[in-house]
């Protein structure tokens, strides 16, 4: 390649990056409740992350029919 098309390549790698960038800041614009909810995750003493009692997903049983039919097979 010579030093043109290098200079191209470089130029839309920087254009891609940018955008990348850009897209990435606009997720956190746009979902930083939701974030700022996922870093407040609790964590028992060892910092392992845990399901307080009260979460209503903790009586959720697709997950575990999921895994038994997984195992079952």
């Amino acid at each position: 390649m010579d030093i043109e098309g290098k200079k191209r390549e470089e130029k839309d790698m920087d254009a891609v990056l940018e955008k990348a960038q850009s897209d990435l800041t606009k997720f956190f614009k746009q979902h930083k409740n939701t974030i700022k909810q996922l870093s407040n995750i609790s964590k028992n003493k060892d910092g392992i992350v845990v399901i307080p009692k009260d979460d209503e997903w903790r009586k959720e049983v697709e997950w575990d029919k999921l895994y038994k039919e997984l195992k079952d097979k």
